[in-house]
C-alpha cells in the first residue's frame, strides 16, 4: 500500500471510530507550544481506549480533565487513570520524578480513582529523575541571566542529559540489585556536584527514600514494549498514545533552544514505546482556536494588550503544573502548517473555541515576511524570527452567541463555523471535534462532508450515543492546500469583509448584489405605490373634513417619511446588512444593552415573520385578484371563492419568480412600477387638462370645514403614512445593494419626493372630479373618478390597479425574505432560513415560508382588521429603530457615514412614532390593540428555551447519529437537499500590499459537478487592479454533503410506482371529462340504448386487449416512451432505419402536437366547469376560462417539477374523488332501477342503426373514451417490478373502468330518454339535475377535477416521451436530462406544459384534436406490429404475458380500421393537413438526426441550462 492510500485508509478510519481497528494505534499530540487541551480529547477518547499511554516528557506537563463535575489534574499519569477499564502506561521515552509520582497518585486518590494498582504500568527503560536534576535544572536556568529559557525547573531536561551521557538511572535499576542501584546514584550525584559546587542534597536519604519507593513500585514496573507490542498482534486491544508538550517544544523541531528536551512529535511515539511505525492509525492534533505559550521564547502573534488579557482572563490561561500565566495570541496558521508537515495529522481538535466568544472580531496569521519577503517555510532559528512581520487574515466575530452551550457543528454561530472552516481549508485537515468548554460534554463534533461509501461502525454507548458527541465520517481526499497562490490568497491584513465592498465573483454562494440605482428607486416606489393611492384616499380627507388640510395632511406624511427614510439610510450604512429593523434593534440598541437590542430584534422578527408581511401580502394579493376579476368579468361580481383562489394562484406565481431568480423579481418590480406610474401619470394629466378647462370649484375655500379635533388630525396622519409605507423596504436588501453608502441614501431621496408630487397631485386631479361628499362616498375613489373622465376606458382602470397591487405583494414577498434570512443569521429562526439556493442564490425557504404563510392569511375574511390591528406596531419597531439610529450615533461616532442625520430631527422622529403609537390607542381604543401586543409579547415564550437558552430539537436540526448511509436525514437537512441550499457565505475584501494590485479579495464558493453530483469548495482570490483576475486558489473536493440521491451516485428516474400507484395512474389519465360530458356521440352512431351499452363493453375490451399486446412488448422492451421505444427497438430489429423514422414521426407528433394539446383541452375543461360551478348563474368569460387553465398548468408544471411522488400522489387523490362521483352516479342508477325507472331500458335495439361506417364510428368514440390505456407503458422505468406490475396493472384497471363506464351510461338511461340525452350538452349534469336536485352544482366541481387529473397524468406521461426521445437522439439532450436531486425529468416537463399554454389561447384546438385523434391510431397500430415483429425477432426472451399471435393481428386490424373509417365516413381537408405537419417533421430528421448535424448555440444552452437548473444526462433504468 503506497503512503498516499496508507493516508486515505488512515483518514477513512478516523471518520468512522476514533478505534477503527484495534490493532491500530491512536496518538493525540499537541500542535503548538502545549497546554493546547489535550488532556480532554485524550479523556474522551480513552473511554473507548483499552491501554492509554505516555510516550515522553516527564511530570513539567499537565493536563486538566473535569468529569461529571470532579476536575483530575494529570502530571506524570497518562489521562486514562481514572478510568476503571484502562491500564495506563508511562513508557520507556519519559523520565519519572517518583517521590512526585507518589503525591500526584494520592491526589487523584482522594478525588474518587480506586483500583488504580492493578492499571499503572511503568516501563522498566524509563529514566528517573531526583532532587538533584531538579536543582540543576534551576542552577542552569539562573546561569543563563536575561538569556533564560523559562523552563519548569522540574529537572526534565538534566534527566535527558544524564540519559544522553548514558551515566541516567532506569527504573530496571531500582528494580534490580539496590546496592548497584545505591552506588551508581551516589556516582551520578557526585558527577553534578563536581560539574555544580553550589548543588545541595543529602544523597543517602534519598538512597533511603528510593529504598521504600522500589518496593512500592516492583509491581508496576514491566517491559511495556513486549507489553505493547503482544496487545497488537492479539488485536485485541485499543491503545491510546498521549505526547505531552507539543511540537513547538520538540527538542528537534521546535523553537530551539526554547524547547523541552524529549520529542513531543510523532516520532517520540515510537522511541517512547518501543512500537513499530507501521501500526500507527490516526494522529489527532490538538489545536488551540488561539495561541497561548508559557515561559520565554518566540511568539510571533502574541497579543500585548488587552484582547491578550481577555484571552489570559477569560480562558483561565495559567499552567496546572506550574501556576505560571500563559502568554496569549492570535491563532497561527503558519505554525500550524508547519507541525502538520512533521506530523501528518489525519483530524484536529479544535479546542477553547467559547473563549472567543466576546470578541469582535478575529484575525488570523497566514503569512510571515522578512523584509517584504514571504518565508516559505517555518524558521530555523529564533534568532531570525524576531524582525518577522506577521499578516493576518480578520474575520467577524459572534460577539452576543455564546458557544459554550452548542453541542453539534451547525449549532455554533454562524461566523465560528466560517472561522473553523477556514482553518480546515487552510490547512488541508479536517476539524473533528471542536471544545466549548471545559468538560467533556463541552466537545462536540464538527460536521464534516460524509462519504457515502463509508458507513459507521457500532460504538460502546459511552462515546457515539452520549449526548455531546456527533460522530461523522470524514472525506479522505482533503489535501494539503499548500500551493503559492492559496499563500498569496492569505497574506495582506485583512479586515472584516466588507458587504460594502465590489461585487462578488459569480460562483459565490451568497447574495448578490443586484439591485443599481434605478432599481432602487424602482423597489421602493414599486412598494409605496400600491392600490392605496387608487382606492381609498378618502381616509385621509374623512378625519381633516377639508380638501386644504388634507393635501397638507399628505405633503406632511410624505416629509415625515422621508426623515424617516434617511434615518434608516444613516444606520443602515453604519450596519450594512439585510433585515433592516431586526439587525438594527439587535447591533443598535445592542450595542447599549446587548440582552435589550437581542429581545427586541427577536420580537420585531417574530411578528413581522409570521403576521405583519405575510398578513400585507395577503391583503396586497387579495387587492389584485378582486381588482382584476372585476376588470374582466363584465357586470357579474367575481364570488369570494374565485377571489381568494386568484390571490392563492398569484402567490403562488410570486413564490416561483422570487425562488427562481432575484434578477427575474427585480425586472418584474421594474415593469410594474411603469405601469403604476403611467397609471398615476394619466389620472394627473387628465386632472391638470380638467383644471385648464376650469373644473376647479372643489379646490376653491380648500379650508371650509377643516376639523377642531386634534386627534383627527392624528389619524389623518396615521391613514396618510399608510399609503407611504414602504419607505424603508430599501433597508431590507442592504447587501443585494450595488455600492450601498451611495445607492441606499440616493433611492430614498429621489423616489420619496417623487412619490410625494404624485401623490400631491393624484388628490388635486380627484378633486377636479368630485366633491369632498363623492368621494367619501365612493369605494374606489380611482374608479369613481374614471367613470366620469375616462368614459368606456374605465374598464381598464381595475386591471392597472391590480397591477399596483400586484407589484406592491411583489416587493413585500422580495423584502420578506430578507428579513427571514437575516433572523435565522441572528439564531431567531431555524437555521434552514438563514440558506440561500446554491446557484440561483435566492433565499428559497424565506420566500416559501412567507409566501405560504400569505396564503394561509388568504384564506380567513377577517385579515382586514387583523391588519388594522396589526399596523400601528408597525411604528413601534420604527421607532424603536430610530432609537438604534440614536445609540449609534454615540456607540459608533467613528464609523464611516456618508449621510448623518442632525441629532435633533433624529430625536423629532421618534417623538412622532410615539405620538403614531399612542393616538389610535386613545382616539378608537379597542381590545384588538390589546390582543395585538399581547401576541406580539407571546414571542418570549419561544425567545426563552430556543433564543437565550439555545435548546435545540432533534427534528430542526440533524441526528445526532445516522445509523446507515440510507438513514433518511432529519427536517433541516431533508430541506437542503431538497432545494439545494447552502449558508450565505462571505466575501473578503483585503488591501494589498502588492504595487500592481490595490485590494485582495478572498473567497469561499460552492461549486457542483453536474457529472458526478460532488461539490467543490474553492478559495477564490480576485486582484483588484484596472481589471479583475479570478484564480482557483483550493480544490478540495469533497462529496455532496446532503449525501447521494441515487443508489451508487447514479442520477436515474427512481421506480416510485407499484401496483396501486399503477391502476391509479391508468384510471385516472382514462376517466377524464368525457365520461361525463359527452357520451352521446356513441348513442348518436348507434341509434339505440342496447347497441350503444355493447359498444361501451366491446371498446373496453378492445382497450383491454391492446394493453396486455402493450405490456407484452413493454416487458422484452422496459423503456419508458412506449410507442416510441416499441418502433425503434421493435420494429427496428426488423429494419432499423425504419424503426427509426417511424419512431421519430411519433416522437415528433406526441412532442409538439398530440400530448400538448390534449394537456390543453382537459385543462380548459376544468377551467370551464370549474368556474361554472362556483359563479352561480354568471358564465365565465373565455378570457376568465383560459387564464384559469392557464394557471392550473403552471401549478401541474411545478408538481411534476418538484417531485415524482407528489406528483403520484396528486394523480391517486384524482382517481379517489372520480371513482366516487362515477360511483355515486352508479348507485343512484340502481336505485332508480330498484324504484322502477326502467322505461328507457326496455326495447333496448329499438332503432338501431343499419349502416356498418355508423357503428365504427360509435367505436372510434368508445374507443376515445378510454384513451389512456396505454399510459403505463410510458413511465415502465418509474414501476416497481414491472415484469409483474405491468400487465397486473392493466387487468385490474380495464375491466374496472369497463364495468364502471356500462353502469354509469345505465344510470344515464334511468332519468333521460334517447332524445334527451342526444340533446345533452353535458350529460352528467342533464342527469343530475333529475336526479340530485340541488346538489347539482357540486357535479361541475367534480368533473372539472376528473379533467384535471387527466391532464395531470397525460403531462406526467408526455414528459417521460420526452426524456427517451432525447436519449435516442430525437430532441436536444437537454430533453434527456433529469433534476439531479428531485430526479424529475424537469426540462420534459416544461417543455409540454408550456407547448399546451400555447395550446389553451387559441379557439380552435378542439378542432386540432379531432384531426389528430385518428392519428394516434396510426401509431397505436405500428406499436402492435412492432409487437408481432418482437413475435420473431426475441422469440427467446423470457415473457411474463405472451398475447396470442392472433389477437395481435386483430389489434392491428382494428387500428386501420379506425383510421380508416374516420376519413372515408366525414372526409375533410383537415386529415390532409394533419398527416402533412407530422409528415413535416422529416424535414428535421435528415439534418439532425440522420446526419447528426450539431448547432453550436444549441449546446451552449443546453450547458447553460444544465448549469441553472442542476440537470444531468439520466441512466436508463431497466
Amino acid at each position: 500500500m503506497t503512503s498516499h492510500s496508507s493516508a486515505i485508509h488512515r483518514r477513512n478510519s478516523a471518520a468512522v471510530h476514533p478505534f477503527p481497528n484495534p490493532s491500530t494505534v491512536v496518538i493525540v499530540l499537541g500542535a503548538q507550544w502545549g497546554d493546547e487541551g489535550k488532556g480532554k480529547l485524550v479523556d474522551l477518547l480513552a473511554s473507548e481506549a483499552d491501554i492509554v499511554c505516555r510516550c515522553q516528557g516527564g511530570n513539567n506537563a499537565g493536563h486538566s480533565v473535569v468529569v461529571d463535575g470532579v476536575e483530575y489534574d494529570f502530571h506524570m499519569l497518562p489521562s486514562g487513570f481514572h478510568l476503571q477499564n484502562c491500564v495506563n502506561i508511562i513508557g520507556n521515552g519519559c523520565v519519572v520524578n517518583l517521590p512526585e509520582l507518589v503525591e500526584e497518585i494520592k491526589k487523584n486518590e482522594s478525588r474518587g480513582v480506586t483500583d488504580w494498582s492493578q492499571r499503572l504500568f511503568i516501563s522498566d527503560r524509563a529514566h528517573l529523575v531526583f532532587d538533584f536534576h531538579k536543582q540543576t535544572d534551576g542552577l542552569i536556568e539562573r546561569g543563563r541571566g536575561t538569556s533564560s529559557l523559562g523552563t519548569t525547573k522540574k529537572g526534565i531536561g538534566p534527566t535527558y542529559s544524564s540519559k544522553a551521557t548514558r551515566n541516567g538511572i532506569r527504573m530496571i535499576d531500582l528494580m534490580g540489585d539496590f546496592p548497584i542501584f545505591a552506588e551508581k546514584l551516589r556516582n551520578l550525584f557526585n558527577y553534578y556536584k563536581l560539574t555544580f559546587p553550589d548543588l545541595e542534597g543529602d544523597i543517602e536519604k534519598t538512597i533511603e527514600q528510593f529504598k521504600a519507593l522500589a518496593d512500592y513500585f516492583r509491581p508496576m514496573t514491566i517491559d511495556t514494549i513486549a507489553y505493547l507490542n503482544q496487545a497488537i498482534i492479539d488485536g485485541s486491544k485499543k491503545i491510546l498514545v498521549e505526547g505531552a508538550n507539543a511540537t513547538m517544544l520538540d527538542i528537534d523541531f521546535g523553537t530551539y533552544p526554547y524547547v523541552t528536551s524529549s520529542n513531543c512529535s510523532v516520532g517520540g511515539a515510537c522511541t517512547g514505546l518501543g512500537l513499530p511505525p507501521k501500526h500507527i492509525g490516526d494522529i489527532y492534533g490538538v489545536v488551540k482556536a488561539y495561541t497561548t505559550r508559557v515561559g520565554d521564547g518566540v511568539f510571533p502573534t502574541e497579543l500585548k494588550n488587552e484582547i491578550g488579557e481577555h484571552l489570559q482572563t477569560r480562558g483561565r490561561e495559567w499552567g496546572v503544573t506550574t501556576g505560571r500565566k500563559r502568554r496569549c495570541g492570535w491563532l497561527d496558521l503558519v505554525l500550524l502548517k508547519y507541525t502538520n508537515m512533521i506530523n501528518g495529522f489525519t483530524a484536529l481538535c479544535l479546542t477553547k473555541l467559547d473563549t472567543l466568544d466576546e470578541l469582535a472580531e478575529i484575525k488570523v496569521a497566514t503569512t510571515y515576511k522578512r523584509n517584504g519577503v514571504e518565508l516559505t517555510s517555518f524558521p530555523a532559528s529564533v534568532d531570525t524570527m524576531h524582525d518577522i512581520d506577521v499578516e493576518y487574515v480578520t474575520f467577524p466575530g459572534w460577539r452576543g452567541r455564546s458557544t459554550s452551550e452548542c453541542r453539534t457543528f451547525n449549532s455554533l454561530p454562524h461566523n465560528a463555523r466560517l472561522y473553523v472552516q477556514f482553518i480546515e481549508q487552510y490547512l488541508g485537515v479536517p476539524v473533528k471535534w471542536i471544545g466549548v468548554g471545559k468538560d467533556r460534554m463541552a466537545m462536540n463534533n464538527q460536521v464534516i462532508p460524509i462519504t457515502p461509501s463509508l458507513s459507521p461502525c457500532s460504538s460502546s454507548p459511552s462515546l457515539a450515543d452520549s449526548d455531546f458527541i456527533h460522530q461523522r465520517h470524514v472525506h479522505p481526499s482533503a489535501t494539503a492546500l499548500d500551493t503559492v497562490e492559496h499563500r498569496r490568497a492569505s497574506i495582506a491584513s485583512v479586515v472584516h469583509p466588507d458587504p460594502l465592498g465590489p461585487v462578488a465573483p459569480n460562483d459565490e454562494v451568497t447574495l448578490k448584489r443586484h439591485l443599481g440605482l434605478f432599481s432602487g428607486v424602482c423597489f421602493i416606489i414599486g412598494i409605496i405605490i400600491g392600490s392605496g393611492i387608487f382606492v381609498s384616499p378618502k381616509g385621509v380627507l374623512r378625519e381633516t373634513q377639508s380638501v386644504g388640510l388634507c393635501l397638507v395632511i399628505w405633503m406632511a406624511c410624505g416629509s415625515v417619511s422621508l426623515l424617516g427614510a434617511l434615518c434608516y439610510a444613516e444606520i443602515g450604512t453604519v450596519i450594512p446588512r439585510n433585515g433592516a429593523e431586526v439587525a438594527y434593534m439587535k447591533e443598535g440598541i445592542g450595542s447599549l444593552h446587548e440582552r435589550t437590542g437581542d429581545i427586541l430584534g427577536y420580537l420585531f422578527s417574530w411578528t413581522n415573520t409570521l403576521i405583519l408581511k405575510p398578513t400585507s401580502i395577503a391583503v396586497l394579493s387579495l387587492t389584485f385578484s378582486q381588482y382584476f376579476l372585476s376588470g374582466i368579468m363584465d357586470d357579474c361580481g367575481p364570488p369570494q371563492e374565485l377571489v381568494k383562489m386568484t390571490a392563492v394562484f398569484a402567490l403562488l406565481m410570486l413564490i416561483n419568480v422570487n425562488s427562481l431568480s432575484v434578477s427575474a423579481a427585480n425586472r418584474l418590480n421594474i415593469l410594474f412600477v411603469i405601469c403604476k406610474i403611467s397609471t398615476i401619470v394619466t389620472v394627473i394629466i387628465a386632472g391638470l387638462v380638467r383644471i385648464g378647462q376650469g373644473h376647479t370649484q372643489n379646490l376653491q375655500n380648500g379650508f371650509a370645514g377643516t376639523t377642531s379635533k386634534p386627534f383627527g388630525v392624528a389619524l389623518a396622519f396615521y391613514s396618510g403614512l399608510w399609503a407611504y409605507d414602504g419607505w424603508n423596504s430599501l433597508n431590507s436588501v442592504t447587501e443585494e445593494l450595488k455600492n450601498p453608502k451611495r445607492n441606499l441614501w440616493l433611492s430614498i431621496v429621489l423616489a420619496l419626493p417623487f412619490v410625494m408630487i404624485l401623490y400631491l397631485l393624484t388628490n388635486i386631479s380627484y378633486f377636479t372630479v368630485m366633491s369632498k361628499g363623492a368621494l367619501l362616498s365612493s369605494n374606489a375613489v380611482a374608479v369613481t373618478w374614471g367613470e366620469t373622465v375616462l368614459g368606456p376606458a374605465v374598464r381598464a382602470l381595475p386591471i392597472l390597479i391590480s397591477i399596483s397591487a400586484l407589484g406592491s405583494a411583489n416587493g413585500s414577498l422580495f423584502g420578506a425574505a430578507r428579513y427571514c434570512m437575516v433572523s435565522s443569521q441572528y439564531g431567531y429562526l431555524p437555521e434552514v432560513f438563514a440558506c440561500i439556493h446554491s446557484r440561483r442564490l435566492t433565499p428559497v425557504p424565506g420566500v416559501v415560508l412567507q409566501g405560504f404563510f400569505a396564503i394561509a392569511f388568504c384564506l380567513p375574511s377577517n385579515i382586514d382588521s387583523l391588519i388594522d390591528f396589526f399596523s400601528f406596531a408597525a411604528w413601534i419597531f420604527y421607532g424603536l429603530t430610530f432609537t438604534a439610529t440614536l445609540c449609534c450615533k454615540f456607540t459608533k461616532k467613528n464609523a464611516n457615514r456618508v449621510i448623518s442625520v442632525p441629532l435633533p430631527l433624529n430625536v423629532i422622529i421618534i417623538l412622532i412614532s410615539i405620538y403614531l403609537v399612542v393616538a389610535p390607542l386613545i382616539a378608537a381604543p379597542s381590545i384588538g390593540f390589546l390582543v395585538a401586543g399581547a401576541l406580539i409579547l407571546f414571542g418570549l415564550v419561544f425567545y426563552y428555551p430556543f433564543v437565550y437558552r439555545k435548546i435545540e430539537l432533534t427534528i430542526i436540526n440533524t441526528a445526532s447519529l445516522r445509523r446507515s448511509a440510507s438513514e433518511m436525514p432529519h427536517t433541516r437537512k431533508c430541506l437542503q437537499l431538497f432545494f439545494s441550499l447552502y449558508h450565505k457565505c462571505y466575501t473578503v475584501i483585503v488591501p494589498c500590499c502588492k504595487s500592481n494590485l490595490t485590494s485582495l479579495q478572498i473567497t469561499f464558493h460552492f461549486e457542483v459537478n453536474s457529472d458526478s453530483g460532488k461539490k467543490k469548495i474553492f478559495a477564490t482570490m480576485t486582484k483588484r487592479t484596472r481589471s479583475h483576475r479570478d484564480v482557483s486558489l483550493v480544490s478540495v473536493t469533497h462529496p455532496d454533503p446532503l449525501g447521494s440521491v441515487a443508489p451508487n451516485d447514479e442520477v436515474t428516474l427512481k421506480r416510485h410506482l407499484g401496483l396501486f400507484s399503477g391502476v391509479c395512474l391508468i384510471v385516472g389519465v382514462i376517466i377524464g371529462s368525457g365520461i361525463f360530458v359527452s357520451p352521446k356521440g356513441v348513442l348518436r352512431e348507434t341509434q339505440s340504448i342496447g347497441l350503444c351499452l355493447i359498444i361501451w363493453a366491446a371498446s373496453g375490451l378492445i382497450s383491454t386487449l391492446a394493453a396486455l399486446c402493450y405490456a407484452e412488448i413493454g416487458t422484452l422492451i422496459p423503456r419508458n416512451g412506449a410507442e416510441v421505444a416499441y418502433m425503434k427497438e421493435g420494429i427496428g430489429s426488423v429494419h432499423r432505419r425504419t424503426g427509426d423514422v417511424l419512431a421519430y414521426l411519433c416522437v415528433w407528433s406526441n412532442t409538439f402536437i398530440i400530448k400538448p394539446s390534449t394537456i390543453a383541452v382537459l385543462a380548459l375543461i376544468f377551467s370551464q366547469y370549474f368556474l361554472s360551478g362556483i359563479m352561480n348563474n354568471c358564465q365565465p368569460t373565455d378570457e376568465m376560462v383560459k387564464l384559469l387553465a392557464i394557471l392550473t398548468l403552471l401549478i401541474l408544471i411545478n408538481v411534476n417539477s418538484l417531485s415524482v411522488s407528489i406528483a403520484n400522489h396528486l394523480n391517486i387523490v384524482f382517481v379517489i374523488c372520480k371513482v366516487l362521483t362515477i360511483l355515486t352516479i352508479v348507485i343512484a342508477g340502481f336505485v332508480r332501477i330498484g324504484q322502477g325507472y326502467t322505461q328507457n331500458l326496455k326495447d333496448g335495439f329499438a332503432g338501431t342503426t343499419n349502416r356498418p361506417a355508423g357503428v365504427a364510428l360509435a367505436f372510434y368514440r368508445g374507443l376515445f373514451a378510454y384513451g389512456g390505456w396505454h399510459v403505463l407503458n410510458s413511465v415502465t422505468e418509474e414501476l416497481r417490478n414491472p415484469k409483474r406490475n405491468l400487465w397486473l396493472s392493466v387487468t385490474l384497471a380495464l375491466p374496472t373502468v369497463t364495468l364502471l363506464y356500462v353502469f354509469i351510461n345505465i344510470s344515464y338511461f334511468t332519468a333521460m330518454t334517447k332524445s334527451e340525452l342526444l340533446a345533452s350538452n353535458a350529460v352528467a349534469v342533464t342527469w343530475a339535475e333529475a336526479v340530485l336536485g340541488p346538489a347539482v352544482r357540486a357535479l361541475p366541481i367534480l368533473i372539472s377535477i376528473s379533467a384535471l387529473g387527466s391532464a395531470n397524468g397525460c403531462l406526467f406521461e408526455a414528459a417521460r416521451c420526452c426524456m427517451v426521445g432525447a436519449q435516442y437522439g430525437y430532441l436536444p439532450e437537454i430533453f434527456a436530462c433529469i433534476h439531479v436531486q428531485r430526479l424529475t425529468p424537469l426540462p420534459g416537463v416544461i417543455l409540454q406544459g408550456c407547448v399546451a399554454i400555447a395550446f389553451c389561447i387559441p379557439s380552435n384546438v378542439y378542432a386540432l384534436i379531432d384531426f389528430f385523434s385518428f392519428v394516434c391510431w396510426i401509431f397505436y397500430g405500428l406499436a402492435f406490429t412492432a409487437t408481432l415483429c418482437c413475435k420473431f425477432t426475441k422469440r427467446d426472451a423470457r415473457r411474463t404475458i405472451n398475447v396470442p399471435i392472433p389477437f395481435i393481428i386483430i389489434m392491428i386490424l382494428v387500428s386501420i380500421y379506425l383510421v380508416v373509417v374516420p376519413v372515408v365516413s366525414s372526409p375533410s381537408i383537415g386529415f390532409l393537413i394533419a398527416g402533412l405537419i407530422i409528415l413535416f417533421g422529416l424535414i428535421f430528421y435528415y439534418p439532425f438526426v440522420y446526419r447528426q448535424i450539431e448547432l453550436r448555440f444549441i449546446n451552449e444552452i443546453n450547458s447553460f441550462l444544465q448549469e441553472f437548473f442542476k440537470l444531468q444526462r439520466a441512466q436508463i433504468h431497466i
